[in-house]
């Protein structure tokens, strides 16, 4: 159903900028969307916020975040990742793309905050990136929780300053 979504808005300005944005699982979504060989859009831009790219419970540093993250439970996140994976497994890379192996990419800026249980999805995933050699800009923050960008916090405000940066940016050039 989302790849149909995608075909259908692809096709109604085809000619323009497309810039995909997701928070949590909707950035692992985004991102899953992408590494999917079988599909073939793919945006100029990808935006991520507090992404979930891992579906497992393998990241060992996410029980030092446990006590740290204000927003998400290490075992709610743990079983909402089983149920959602369901019969492919929470390491699929579709559903879970720190699996993926990426050859390209769009540009990609991610945003986490380094207290929040997904913090380690964001690294790893930028690892690959840098591997590949793909544009990506890495934004950190501190002491933050997951998903601040959409609380009422300063933190929050430049969050977005930077996001529009990022898209007005034209010294990153699509590989589509």
């Amino acid at each position: 159903m989302q790849k149909k979504a995608v075909e259908i808005i692809s096709k109604l300005e085809m000619d323009k900028q497309t810039i995909w944005m997701g928070d949590s699982a909707g950035g692992g979504l985004a991102t899953g969307i992408l590494v999917d060989e079988t599909f073939d859009v793919s945006p100029d831009k990808l935006i991520l916020m507090s992404p979930w790219l891992d579906l497992s419970d393998e990241n060992k540093d996410r029980k030092y975040l446990k006590n740290k993250d204000i927003l998400l439970a290490i075992d709610g996140v743990k079983n909402v990742g089983e149920y959602y994976a369901g019969e492919y497994g929470v390491t699929n890379p579709i559903l879970s793309p720190v699996f993926a192996e990426i050859e390209t990419f769009p540009n990609t800026l991610i945003q986490v905050c380094s207290d929040e249980l997904l913090y380690n999805d964001a690294i790893e995933f930028c690892k690959k990136l840098e591997k590949n050699d793909i544009p990506y800009e890495l934004q950190t923050w501190k002491n933050l929780w997951h998903g601040w960008q959409f609380f009422p916090i300063q933190e929050a405000n430049e969050a977005r300053k930077k996001i529009v940066s990022f898209v007005k940016d034209n010294s990153y050039s699509s590989p589509k």
